[in-house]
């Protein structure tokens, strides 16, 4: 156990400064240890058993999973989501200056409400591009895989629900609702049921991804932690409420079909039990 106790020591050392350098620093402590930079067995004669050898490289790969952070008016946060892409790295997704409004302060004290929607594409790329063409911006899009996309700072107001966007954060999950489209998607979508919307009833359409949900769970703890928004979901008297709101008022997470009759996204997307759940693992 000595032995396993040091290489977790030099495991957790390498956590100080640059990857790249705390690696060519301490590779050979790990060589002197019996296992490689990636937590292979050398073939040394190091005093360890095969079962703290394994306990050593599930501790690396834990402290060595890279770091995942969205941005915020300038500030990395943390995300616990593996695949998340921010606009500033080569070939992400993005928001050109032109699709939405600088914010050269910081707007944190006014964000009070996150606006989830679905698209209408067949994944993110597509999603970024119609927005593009219309003139049009959302801080996150969430591709069917589950990758969260950031297109731009959260400090800056995008443009994705009118009435709203200046004290909202815009999130854009893929999916091309109509069930013409379930040919196009490999695994096949979910399918949700026909139910009233704006008292009228929403056809039989394409679900989400469980994927997409979980990324989507992730991003709103990310954002409501570090905006201080509310984790709720408009209701009256504790009936939840699935029509349009008093947007303007109301602190938390809301759908799109909240802030107009003339939007019905995501009408497949139970955002009241997303919220609940997140609540019940804090």
């Amino acid at each position: 156990m000595k032995v396993l106790f040091e290489i977790i020591q030099a495991i957790l050392s390498l956590l100080a400064g640059n990857k790249k350098e705390r690696i060519t620093e301490k590779s050979s402590e790990f060589k002197a240890l019996g296992i490689d930079e990636q937590g292979e067995e050398l073939g040394t004669t190091a005093d360890i058993s095969d079962e703290d050898l394994e306990h050593a490289r599930a501790q690396f790969e834990i402290d060595f999973q890279e770091e995942k952070n969205i941005m915020c008016n300038d500030h990395e946060v943390n995300i616990d989501w593996e695949d998340t892409v921010l606009w500033t790295e080569p070939g992400a997704l993005m928001c050109k200056s032109n699709q939405y409004k600088t914010i050269n302060g910081n707007r944190a004290q006014s964000i009070d409400k996150i606006v989830v929607h679905w698209d209408g594409c067949l994944n993110s790329k597509q999603c970024a591009k119609v927005l593009a063409d219309r003139g049009l911006s959302a801080h996150f899009c969430i591709d069917n895989d589950g990758t969260i996309h950031q297109l731009m700072d959260t400090n800056h107001v995008g443009w994705h629900a009118r009435g709203v966007n200046s004290k909202s954060i815009g999130i854009e999950i893929s999916n091309a609702v109509y069930m013409k489209y379930m040919k196009k998607y490999t695994p096949r979508r979910p399918v949700v049921k026909p139910s009233k919307l704006h008292g009228k009833t929403f056809p039989s359409h394409l679900g989400f991804y469980d994927v997409q949900v979980e990324a989507l769970k992730e991003l709103i703890k990310s954002l409501t932690k570090f905006y201080n928004v509310p984790l709720e979901f408009p209701n009256h008297n504790g009936e939840l409420i699935k029509g349009v709101i008093k947007s303007s008022s109301f602190k938390g997470v809301i759908c799109h079909y909240h802030v107009t009759e003339n939007k019905t996204d995501p009408a497949c997307l139970d955002l009241a039990k997303v919220i609940e759940e997140i609540k019940d693992e804090e």
